[in-house]
């Protein structure tokens, strides 16, 4: 957990002062729900024992299952000056294999295969433009060869891992429904790569992903 908070606060670092102080500054906070579109990519399923075939998938194909279990969302703070920002975000995106294999019964990264991130951002006007780059949180939930991976172990003993790297494009509109509060909508491309071991499991997972996310949400303008 020590090393997530450094994350954390390292991205929120970027955000306070990467922008200098020498206009007037607005935070906003947006909260989001929604869903994505998971590219085919190659999954490979490493055995740490020798003697043991790895498992092979040319092109996995994943369902993101937006309302099973812990519900898909997002949420990002920003801090703008004039038109542009520097903001914190968290992607909670979720992957379920589809593809069937007899020595795979779950391969799922559910809890989150989340994408924590710092981006800029530009408002033209009409709409808001942002690049990010980051990091991927894993919670894997896997039972390989029948057997399942322990879900006490990894940060914090609650299954998390600092397993990869991801960076992110999107677009967004903003709608306002009062003074402080707004609707938004937005469409996000993310290119990711995980290399997943939970801790004691005798599999290690290279799980790439690239995804196109459509959110809709609300913002308020402190």
């Amino acid at each position: 957990m020590k090393n997530l908070l450094k994350v954390l606060l390292v991205l929120l670092f970027v955000v306070v002062i990467a922008f200098p102080a020498q206009a007037e500054s607005n935070w906003t906070f947006e909260l989001f729900g929604g869903s994505a579109l998971n590219l085919p990519l190659p999954l490979t399923i490493e055995n740490n024992v020798d003697g043991v075939d790895n498992i092979s998938i040319d092109s996995a194909n994943y369902s993101t299952k937006p309302f099973e279990g812990s519900p898909y969302y997002a949420w990002r703070v920003a801090r703008w000056e004039d038109n542009e920002a520097w903001e914190l975000q968290l992607v909670h995106h979720k992957i379920y294999l589809d593809n069937e294999n007899d020595r795979i019964d779950n391969f799922s990264i559910s809890h989150g295969y989340n994408l924590i991130t710092a981006n800029k951002a530009w408002n033209t006007g009409d709409f808001i433009y942002r690049f990010g780059a980051g990091v991927v949180l894993t919670h894997p939930e896997f039972k390989i060869d029948g057997m399942p991976n322990d879900q006490d172990k990894g940060l914090g003993g609650a299954g998390f891992y600092l397993d990869g790297i991801t960076g992110q494009a999107a677009i967004a509109k903003q709608y306002d429904i009062t003074e402080k509060i707004y609707a938004t909508t937005e469409a996000m491309f993310t290119a990711s790569y995980a290399k997943v071991n939970p801790d004691d499991y005798d599999y290690t997972a290279t799980v790439p992903n690239s995804a196109i996310h459509i959110l809709a949400g609300l913002g308020y303008k402190f």
